[in-house]
């Protein structure tokens, strides 16, 4: 099912960790990026480390059928 979430809201290269919805019937989609062994997103160097992370944060993504669809992600600081 998370593979079809990823191909009809065109997520790619994300995981799809939990869907729900809302009191206000948006849908939320938990997601976050596969793990890699901290290498820097820029130069590909796996010297640096992951420094923290972040809360979860709400990104608008799209509307479907009235409805607001947002991405839930948390970023990563290196």
């Amino acid at each position: 099912m998370n593979k079809d979430i990823t191909k009809f809201f065109e997520i790619q290269g994300y995981l799809v960790y939990k869907t729900r919805i809302d009191n206000d019937q948006n849908i939320i989609i938990r997601i976050g990026r596969p793990k890699n062994k901290n290498e820097c997103p820029d130069c590909k160097s796996k010297k640096h480390y992951l420094h923290s992370k972040g809360k979860w944060t709400l990104k608008k993504h799209s509307n479907f059928q009235e409805k607001q669809i947002y991405l839930e992600v948390k970023r990563k600081r290196y």
